[in-house]
């Protein structure tokens, strides 16, 4: 299992941080949180090597289920966009969430460690001067990190990846009409918005919390079943095993996620 604290020489650091997204998600923890405890779990590994095969382009259209305050948003709307970027300067992102404020919360973390000494110690690229506001930044090679939300306007801007992160809260789980809209969008608006729509890349990340949800709209409608869906519960419905690059985990039926941050006692009763 991948641990970024394993790692002393600098040199070898920054060479595993450039090629390597899980170290690079839990090094982007420390910048993020203001330097919190950070404490691994495998699926940060399943996380990471799954987005790292978007950027390689193994995988076009990808979405990731995991419970709240799991790392998914830190992973996929924050850490990403600033691995895309660093390696691909010119790459066009668009990010998108329930409602503007949190659009723009990640769109700032992902500025701060764009912005953050170590990052520009690994990477070349470089921040535009004057195309530095946290919902739409630009890099000095005209790529760029758009944030917006589910509903928002679009109109003139393309993107080479579109990272869609909890399209819809929890409180409107039950509402026929919003999740009507966060569908009629993405299929509307947003799918519309990729520049290659056959090497474009579409990442879902989100909590179930309806089968009409976008999850659930996205496996039932997609005609060419080619969405890579990776499911990982807070209690283990089943006997499940994740392959990733670094092993194998195994995880028994009723098994919580992260027992040193959950345990099976607190999802259950809680």
């Amino acid at each position: 299992m991948t641990n970024f604290n394993n790692l002393n020489n600098e040199d070898a650091l920054k060479a595993v941080l450039r090629s390597d997204f899980s170290y690079f998600i839990q090094k982007s923890f420390y910048t993020i949180t203001g330097g919190e405890t950070y404490h691994h779990n495998w699926h940060v590994d399943v996380i990471a090597e799954a987005l790292q095969g978007c950027i390689d382009g193994n995988i076009k259209r990808l979405i990731i289920n995991v419970p709240p305050r799991y790392m998914k948003s830190i992973c996929a709307s924050v850490a990403f966009p600033a691995w895309i970027l660093g390696k691909r300067p010119n790459a066009k992102i668009i990010c998108a969430s329930y409602n503007q404020d949190l659009a723009d919360k990640l769109g700032f973390d992902t500025l701060n460690l764009m912005e953050s000494e170590w990052y520009k110690d690994i990477f070349p690229t470089r921040l535009h001067s004057q195309a530095q506001s946290k919902n739409d930044f630009y890099t000095t090679n005209q790529g760029f990190r758009l944030a917006t939300s589910i509903g928002g306007t679009l109109t003139g801007r393309g993107g080479n990846f579109i990272i869609i992160d909890d399209p819809i809260k929890p409180g409107d789980a039950y509402s026929d009409i919003q999740l009507k809209k966060v569908n009629d969008w993405y299929s509307h608006t947003l799918l519309s918005q990729l520049d290659n729509k056959h090497e474009g890349v579409i990442i879902v990340v989100m909590q179930r919390i309806h089968e009409e949800d976008l999850t659930g709209f996205l496996l039932e409608t997609d005609i060419n079943k080619e969405w890579l869906h990776i499911k990982i519960p807070a209690i283990a419905e089943e006997d499940e095993e994740w392959a990733f690059r670094n092993g194998v985990y195994h995880r028994k039926e009723g098994e919580a996620l992260h027992p040193q941050r959950e345990s099976i006692d607190h999802l259950k009763f809680h």
